[in-house]
């Protein structure tokens, strides 16, 4: 069974609770607001860049560039499985599994990741249901919205959340993604 990865972890107090009371603060609490300011702004700065990919994103990526990033296969033996995709029906996958770079349960998952859609995300990780998922779907349509401010509105996530779960979204639809539920766990797809 794969480990799911749990960004709805115990909320923290912000540093900002402080400013927000009305009250002076004192030396120590600013030294706080500062410490706790610079222990989050790496943080911050990769999740800023990545926002920026994700706005940038075209689509997944294709199933060999995912290959070739997570290292199942070099770029020359991609490009022989192209070459040899040219002059066969078969898939990239499928010549794969055949060369035995790949076995089925490893092309499953990497398949899965490269489709994979935020409302199944968010099932994998035991956030929603799917009958809650499709009601959420219903009222994105609605009010042709996005799922995530429909998430958001609903509170089913913090802006915060959904950002994170974008993240993990982008990163497993490129081959990026080095999450826990590695691809040996993908037999129970």
């Amino acid at each position: 069974m794969a480990t799911k990865v749990n960004f709805l972890a115990p909320k923290q107090p912000s540093p900002f609770s402080l400013v927000k009371s009305n009250r002076p603060v004192t030396s120590a609490e600013l030294d706080r607001i500062v410490a706790d300011l610079d222990q989050i702004a790496p943080d911050l700065d990769m999740m800023a860049a990545n926002l920026e990919l994700i706005a940038l994103d075209s689509g997944p990526s294709k199933l060999g560039e995912i290959l070739v990033r997570q290292n199942l296969v070099s770029e020359d033996v991609l490009a022989i499985a192209l070459e040899e995709q040219r002059f066969s029906q078969k898939k990239v996958g499928e010549i794969m599994i055949e060369r035995g770079y790949l076995s089925q349960d490893e092309l499953a998952y990497y398949i899965k990741n490269q489709g994979m859609r935020l409302g199944e995300l968010l099932i994998e990780n035991s956030i929603i249901s799917q009958s809650r998922l499709n009601k959420l779907l219903n009222r994105q349509k609605r009010n042709s919205k996005k799922l995530g401010e429909v998430l958001i509105e609903q509170k089913v996530l913090s802006n915060q959340q959904l950002q994170q779960f974008l993240i993990e979204q982008y990163w497993r639809r490129h081959g990026l993604w080095l999450g826990s539920d590695s691809a040996n766990a993908s037999a129970s797809i």
